[in-house]
């Protein structure tokens, strides 16, 4: 089917083109999104900047046309063909081993051999990359001490290191193509032209670099991180005249059991893509995506993740791993929001640190997770299993969901500390009503402690310019490094984002004030000096104790406090709700705190 076709009954509203034949069309551009081509032949297929969102390509075939996988191969020969004639002239230089009547030519013969195998050692341990900077050196010393027999012998042998590491090259790049596009029958035959080419002469020495240029570009298909570059440098060729989903939206899209060999997908928007059993991941073009790490290829494509460590990977963004296992593995500081984990079998993961905000973790089994400050802002977790899990300074918002989760208990501590409830198992729906934050909330952080007396008056300058609304102090948290956390309550129809920037402006204000009237008391002199500092000192004192909660809130009829306290030690960690009436004696409230 021509593109111009697709795009016309796309238009009048059709979807579905499963096992279409779109083999070389030019989507290039285009609006696809929801579009099925499900089982379709896309070889060579262009849609380089199309939206394809929610596009379903499973069982697709990408790639290459004939026409193009014919091309490459040509060239692929033609490499071989090269190789093969480079090598032969490094095959002379050994050669002269063999000629017993010129003493000096047998030297020669003898310092090439010695350089070649050398150098061929180093190239097999240590890749190409180590080979070039030997050479480099070879080369230097070589024009360094050029004149005298022995600076000629090493020329000699700097010559034969040229020859072998670009016959090495071309081959290698030859046959990791061949590898990449084609068949055993293609690879055989190149290396077959390749040795067929010195068979004229100087062979032993040729046929050697040919075996080992085999093996490396072999090596490096494999994901050897030694000859990295060779691979890169094959799929890039391989993928000339491939599928190209370069730029595209591929946001939602399905690849699962796709042939993707010799795919192009640079720059491409890869958010929950699903890769699951896709063929051939390992030889797209990936540029800069996460599908340039060979262990989130395997995990894409397989959905096992047991054990393993994907640890500080910071370039997960929107990750599809649906239904994958992921037990023991070790996310620890990695970054996958706005991914999908959805049903995936969490069990004692490491997420310490992780960054899970906005991602699907509906019905993930998170059994004895760690989600010690694990980011999920927005995260959705309904339906989930948490029994076991520690909770320790994990970041909640009141967009996350907590519905139905399902939780025995859970800890608050690391190393299975602070178990909550202490005895006994939560009761359906106690998790969710203990943890889930109001929506309507607004949270101010001070992570440098917190001048009460100061918050205190900038909430009611806050309060006064929100007359109309019932602005109310729903909790305050202190968590570990002194940091704390005032939760306001604000109406539905407030912008909590201006609310939360007049807060702390107005904050910031009050900070400044008092500032200056501690500056002044210290600039007294005489007699005074030293009461007035006494008085300075007592007063921030004061404005550190939580008994001006009372005090401020003394004009509500009936305010709700919960303070959470962080400690360790004989410190406790839980929380305290009740209501303070306007009656309260505030000199007893005072007394049981000093208690």
């Amino acid at each position: 089917m021509k593109a111009a076709e697709v795009l016309r009954l796309y238009e009048a509203g059709r979807r579905d083109f499963s096992g279409e034949s779109l083999r070389g069309q030019n989507f290039k551009g285009k609006d696809l999104s929801g579009a099925d081509f499900s089982g379709a032949d896309i070889r060579s297929a262009n849609f380089t900047n199309a939206n394809l969102a929610g596009a379903n390509f499973a069982k697709a075939k990408a790639g290459l046309q004939r026409r193009w996988a014919a091309g490459l191969l040509v060239v692929s020969l033609l490499l071989s063909t090269l190789s093969g004639l480079i090598s032969a002239f490094a095959g002379f230089f050994v050669s002269l081993v063999f000629e017993y009547g010129d003493h000096n030519s047998q030297i020669l013969g003898w310092v090439s051999l010695a350089v070649v195998v050398a150098f061929l050692f180093v190239l097999l341990r240590k890749g190409i990359g180590a080979f070039a900077i030997a050479l480099a050196g070879a080369i230097a010393i070589a024009l360094a001490i050029v004149g005298s027999l022995i600076g000629y012998i090493a020329l000699v042998g700097a010559i034969a290191i040229v020859l072998v590491i670009a016959g090495t090259f071309a081959l290698a790049i030859a046959i990791a193509i061949a590898l990449t596009i084609a068949t055993a029958i293609a690879i055989a035959i190149a290396i077959a032209v390749a040795i067929a080419r010195v068979g004229y002469g100087y062979g032993a020495g040729a046929i050697a670099v040919t075996l080992v240029s085999t093996y490396i570009g072999w090596r490096a298909l494999k994901g050897d991180k030694r000859d990295a570059w060779i691979r890169s440098v094959a799929i890039a060729f391989a993928a000339i005249g491939g599928t190209s989903f370069r730029g595209a939206t591929l946001t939602d899209a399905d690849f699962s059991q796709a042939r993707l060999k010799s795919a192009d997908f640079r720059q491409s928007v890869l958010l929950r893509t699903c890769w699951r059993g896709a063929e051939k991941l390992d030889h797209v073009r990936p540029g800069e995506t996460y599908l340039n790490n060979p262990k989130i290829r395997e995990l894409l494509s397989t959905g096992n993740g047991q054990g393993q460590f994907y640890d500080h990977l910071l370039n997960l963004v929107g990750l599809n791993l649906q239904r994958v296992n992921l037990t023991e593995a070790d996310l620890t500081g990695s970054t996958l929001k706005t991914g999908t984990l959805q049903g995936a079998t969490l069990i004692n993961t490491y997420f310490i640190g992780a960054d899970l905000n906005r991602v699907n973790l509906q019905g993930a089994d998170l059994s004895n997770a760690q989600l010690v400050q694990t980011q999920l802002d927005q995260a959705d977790l309904t339906g989930a299993t948490l029994t076991g899990a520690c909770i320790e300074d994990w970041n909640v918002n009141a967009s996350t969901k907590l519905a139905n989760v399902t939780c025995d208990y859970v800890y608050l501590k690391s190393n299975q500390q602070e178990r909550r409830p202490s005895q006994g198992t939560f009761q359906p729906g106690e998790f969710a009503a203990l943890f889930q934050q109001a929506v309507n909330t607004v949270d101010l952080i001070f992570k440098d402690g917190i001048d009460w007396q100061a918050f205190f008056q900038s909430f009611q300058d806050l309060r006064s310019q929100y007359a109309d609304q019932d602005l109310s102090i729903q909790a305050i948290e202190k968590k570990r490094g002194g940091v704390f956390v005032v939760r306001l309550e604000v109406p539905p129809e407030v912008d909590k984002a201006v609310v939360e920037e007049k807060a702390k402006a107005l904050y910031g204000e009050q900070l400044k004030q008092m500032e200056s009237r501690y500056q002044q008391l210290l600039q007294l002199q005489g007699q005074q000096l030293d009461d007035y500092r006494d008085q300075a000192q007592d007063l921030k004192q004061e404005n550190n104790q939580l008994i001006g909660i009372v005090k401020t809130m003394a004009n509500k009829e009936a305010t709700v406090i919960q303070q959470v306290i962080n400690g360790s030690g004989n410190q406790v960690v839980g929380s305290n709700t009740g209501n303070l009436s306007i009656n309260q004696n505030i000199s007893d409230s005072s007394n049981d705190q000093s208690d």
